[in-house]
Formats: C-alpha cells, sequence, structure tokens
C-alpha cells in the first residue's frame, strides 16, 4: 500500500511541473512601482556556484530551479574567436587548465574539465556563451560581466540576438549619461542598461544631474550601487531611488561592495547584512549564497507583513 508520506512527497515532486513558470524574457516586466516592497535575488558568477563550478551550466541550472531572478555571467573570447564563460583571464583557479584564455582555441578549451570551490576537478565542462543563454532564455534574468575588459560587447549582443534573450539581459554602465550615449550609441535603444552610482561620484549635484539625465532619456529598469562604507552618500542615494520607484542593485558578495552588509555577516546575522541593505531601500541583492538568500526573505516578508 503507497501511503500517505509519499504520495505527498511524490506531490511535492511533480507541482513545480504542473504550476508553469514565470516568462522572463524582458527585464521589462520587473519595472518597479513606488509601492512594491519585493525583493530579487541575483546570483553572483554564474550562479549556485557553492553547489557547482562557476559559470557552470549545472550552476545556472540550479540558480534557475531554487527561483532566483538573475544569474551574473562572465564573458571572456578563445584565440579563435568562440565566447565562453570564464571569470577569470587565465584558466588556473577554475579548470584544469593552464595560461589564458585569449591564447587557447575553442577545440583546446573542450579538453578542460572544470573545478569546483575546493578545486577538485569535475566532470563539467566550459560553456559556449550560447549555449548558456539557451539554459537561460526564458527562465531567468541575466546581467553581463567582464565584457569591457575583453572589448567584446558587441560580439556578445550579436550572440543574444540570435539566441532571442537581447531583452532579457543587462550591462552595467557608469554614472556618466553623456559618456554612455557616445559610447552605446543606438544599442542604447535595445538594451537594458543599469548605470551604477559609487563613491567616486562624490559631489551630490553632479550624482542627481545624471541620475535625472538617466531617468529622463533611457529609462533604466535598474540602477546600481556601490559603496565601501554604511556612512557614504550613496546610501542616501539609494534611498532617494528607491523612494522614486526604482530598482536598486547592490553586490553583498563582497563587504567592500556594499558598506559591510554583505554576505558575511548576513550568514549568521542576516538583519545585519541583507537586512540593512532591504532597509536602506535595496530591492536586487547580488549574491553567492541564493538559497540562503531566499529563506531569509521569506522569513523578511512574513515578519514585516505582520508588524
Amino acid at each position: 500500500m503507497v501511503s500517505l508520506k509519499n504520495i505527498l512527497s511524490l506531490c511535492a515532486l511533480l507541482l513545480p511541473l504542473l504550476v508553469p513558470a514565470q516568462k522572463r524574457s524582458d527585464i521589462e516586466s520587473i519595472r518597479r512601482s513606488k509601492a512594491s516592497k519585493q525583493v530579487l535575488v541575483a546570483c553572483h558568477r554564474g550562479g549556485d556556484w557553492h553547489n557547482f563550478p562557476e559559470n557552470s551550466l549545472e550552476s545556472i541550472r540550479s540558480a534557475i530551479n531554487i527561483g532566483a531572478d538573475f544569474v551574473e555571467i562572465d564573458v571572456r573570447k578563445t584565440r579563435d574567436g568562440k565566447l565562453i564563460l570564464m571569470h577569470d583571464r587565465s584558466l588556473e583557479r577554475t579548470t584544469t587548465g593552464t595560461g589564458l584564455v585569449k591564447d587557447k582555441t575553442y577545440q583546446e578549451i573542450c579538453l578542460l574539465r572544470l573545478r569546483d570551490k575546493h578545486k577538485n576537478e569535475t566532470p563539467y565542462l566550459i560553456p559556449t556563451l550560447e549555449e548558456a543563454l539557451m539554459l537561460m532564455k526564458d527562465k531567468v534574468f541575466i546581467k553581463v560581466d567582464k565584457y569591457n575588459e575583453e572589448n567584446i560587447r558587441n560580439e556578445i549582443v550579436e550572440v543574444l540576438k540570435r539566441t532571442g534573450t537581447l531583452r532579457q539581459a543587462s550591462f552595467r554602465v557608469g554614472l556618466d549619461y553623456e559618456k554612455t550615449v557616445k559610447n552605446y550609441g543606438d544599442l542604447t535603444r535595445l538594451l537594458h542598461l543599469f548605470p551604477a552610482i559609487q563613491d567616486s561620484d562624490t559631489v551630490k549635484a553632479r550624482t542627481g544631474a545624471e541620475i535625472a539625465n538617466f531617468q529622463r532619456s533611457l529609462k533604466p529598469v535598474v540602477f546600481q550601487a556601490k559603496f565601501k562604507d554604511s556612512t557614504s552618500a550613496v546610501v542616501q542615494s539609494i534611498t532617494d531611488l528607491n523612494q522614486a520607484g526604482e530598482h536598486i542593485w547592490v553586490m553583498a558578495s563582497r563587504d567592500y561592495y556594499c558598506g559591510g552588509w554583505g554576505d558575511k555577516i548576513s550568514l549568521t546575522a542576516p538583519d545585519k547584512g541583507w537586512g540593512k541593505l532591504i532597509e536602506k531601500g535595496v530591492t536586487i541583492i547580488e549574491t553567492d549564497y541564493p538559497q540562503q538568500l531566499l529563506a531569509y526573505l521569506k522569513k523578511y516578508k512574513s515578519k514585516n507583513q505582520k508588524d
């Protein structure tokens, strides 16, 4: 006889297959309203890299399965022009290979295997950008990184177009409207560009003017913020943007990106880390610990609804 416990376990496994997943084909769909209290989760370095190698198809797939809203991917180019996922310029840290990515052919890259966070060799391969985009298509939003180091933005855009993921992806730009328009040209109307406010934007009047220029002309869905100290003027900009109905993205993966309110303290005292970011107005948190952050957000939402 089949027990009730077994039936319930089977239902839990089948439920995600029966409930249609939210389609994530255009970042425009998450444009925020002033009243929204929702906080979104972004995965650093290609997904769930604590359980799978960073920037692997497996880590991306796991991030999608646990419910992440964004996955950050790092893109590099091989000697023969193939775009692949890789954070570092060199191969040593994350693969079984040696040397620089730009000095290797794609055929040579295919012979390598990825290493996990403990440096152990795994059976997993280094994915191409196209493979990663097809896996993420309509399932999770994308933050593209490292493209400026390689000067491969336009090549990445072509792959995004070819895979139908152009509006699903985002690119970080500096808080300089004129420079952004000059550098991106017609792409400013096609791509989701996330202007970034940081400590070097020290003159408040200039910061406000640049934010207004972006809001008026490019209407970004998200602003990013980076600050080393919790007393930074950037924190007030975050609060102001939140009150204006904007999404604000902060990287919690490194303390010097978020004034010390990051993953490190959040793993033991989340109210003093992630909770502080939310309190100041952050609405998208990029983390190395997506499962823990998602669990915290569930408790945070429940607690604040009761309050």
